[in-house]
């Protein structure tokens, strides 16, 4: 799957869930760091089906970079429901 849609369709998908409870900012927030997770640790080639959890591989790539920034958004969002 294109790293970009699956992105896109975390947002939108946090997005419909804040809607629901009347958050709709910090659910938004909250698939955009769940996207920038999944992003990641996708596979970058389509034949290969398993999660990279290669530490150097993780850190020499900057997907540690996406981790950080997606675990923001997580933790920023859980503060705005509070």
């Amino acid at each position: 799957m294109n790293k970009v849609l699956l992105f896109m369709a975390c947002m939108f998908l946090g997005m419909g869930i804040g809607m629901l409870f009347d958050h709709t900012g910090a659910g938004t927030i909250l698939g955009m760091g769940i996207g920038l997770l999944f992003i990641a640790f996708a596979p970058s080639t389509p034949s290969s089906r398993t999660l990279r959890t290669d530490m150097r591989k993780i850190i020499g790539s900057g997907r540690l970079f996406l981790c950080v920034i997606g675990i923001g958004f997580i933790f920023g969002a859980s503060r705005c429901l509070v």
